[in-house]
């Protein structure tokens, strides 16, 4: 398995009209994005 080929900088789903939030990390947006999300709710 080579990481460099299994790693890719383009985020899954991203789309040209997210607007970045420059007070917010890509990691922070994510995270909010999973723990809010209603599946994981009903966990």
């Amino acid at each position: 398995m080579i990481w460099k080929e299994l790693l890719n900088s383009q985020r899954y789903g991203a789309t040209k009209s997210i607007n970045f939030d420059p007070a917010r990390s890509p990691f922070e947006m994510d995270y909010d994005r999973i723990i809010f999300s209603y599946p994981f709710r009903w966990l």
